[in-house]
Order: C-alpha cells, then sequence, then structure tokens
C-alpha cells in the first residue's frame, strides 16, 4: 500500500494535480481510503492498471473523496476515487475543444498531421513541458480566445524559435484545478 501512495503522490508532485480540494498532493494521497475507486482516460479501472503506469505518461490526477466521491461513482468510491488521464487521452480532449472553436486550428492541424510541432501559449505564457492536463482542463465555457500567430511574433514575444505553429490561448482556470493560479500565468 506504501508503494502505491507513493506513486499516486509522486505522480502528482511530477506532472500537477487537479484535486477537488486545495491540499497539496501528498496531502491528497494520503487522505485515500484503502480501496479507492480508479477511473482511468474515463474508463473504471483498478488499482493494478494504475500501478503499472510510467509517470511521465500521466497528464492529470483527481482525487475525490467522501460525499463527493459517492455523489460521482457510487459506493464502490467510499474510500475516495482517483480520475488519471493520460498524456493521449488529456491531447485528443484538448484538441477536440480547440478544433470545435477554430476552424484555422482544425485546419492547421491536419495540415500538420496532429501539433507536435505547435507551440501552445496558455494566457501569456509559453507551455513546455507537461501541458497536455492543463490544455484538456479547458472546457467550451472556460475558452475565452483561440487564435493562431506567425512564427515571427512567436520569436519577438517568447524568444522561442522553430515551431511550424502556434496556438495563443486565453481561458478562465477550472475552479478544482490544483495550482491554477500558477498554471493560468494569473496573479
Amino acid at each position: 500500500m506504501k508503494k502505491y501512495i507513493l506513486v499516486v503522490a509522486l505522480a502528482t508532485t511530477l506532472l500537477g494535480c487537479k484535486s477537488a480540494q486545495r491540499m497539496t498532493p501528498v496531502e491528497a494521497a494520503n487522505k485515500l481510503g484503502p480501496n479507492p475507486h480508479f477511473i482511468i482516460d474515463g474508463q473504471a479501472s483498478d488499482k493494478s492498471a494504475m500501478q503499472t503506469m510510467e509517470a511521465e505518461d500521466v497528464a492529470s490526477l483527481t482525487a475525490y473523496y467522501g460525499k463527493d466521491a459517492t455523489s460521482r461513482y457510487g459506493d464502490k468510491a467510499k474510500d475516495g476515487a482517483v480520475e488519471i488521464e493520460t498524456k493521449a487521452y488529456a491531447k485528443e480532449k484538448y484538441q477536440k475543444v480547440l478544433k470545435e472553436a477554430s476552424s484555422e486550428y482544425k485546419s492547421r492541424l491536419e495540415a500538420e498531421g496532429g501539433d507536435d510541432n505547435f507551440q501552445y501559449v496558455l494566457n501569456g505564457k509559453a507551455l513546455t513541458e507537461n501541458y497536455a492536463g492543463d490544455l484538456a482542463s479547458i472546457t467550451p465555457d472556460l475558452l475565452k480566445e483561440i487564435r493562431i500567430i506567425e512564427s515571427e511574433e512567436l520569436i519577438n514575444s517568447y524568444n522561442i524559435n522553430g515551431r511550424a505553429v502556434t496556438v495563443v490561448i486565453t481561458a478562465n482556470p477550472p475552479k478544482n484545478l490544483y495550482n491554477k493560479k500558477e498554471k493560468y500565468n494569473q496573479k
């Protein structure tokens, strides 16, 4: 069990955690009961599946407790619930939202064959590492604006070179996102 808690704490510490309550990732992991309910990429799962995951493949982790957990998942979540989104799943989610919001984004995504050569900028901050979970947390109601800028503006404004497409996103942070002010570049 200690190994399991350590894996959850490590994943949330390294990758950023969304939490239904404001607490550190270690506090969140320690608050779970002995048999929490696991949901990986929207599908019910078990602890063994979570334990085989590589930390670098996790985009986000959300922990729910008590009534919040049982209201979402029933009695099977009496010891809490842990939702995990992989980077691949998170990428599908944010691309869907952005494609629906911007035909230009959609056409550039199709032309490039994916977003591997995209630079995302969220609320004025260039995203460089482990951003899939943060982008996946943007829902249509949180999205304010999405625009594509040319590489010259990327170099001048952010000192970043070598990206085919720059996607500038303005969005409100989700209410339950851990470290939302930092992640959404707010003061």
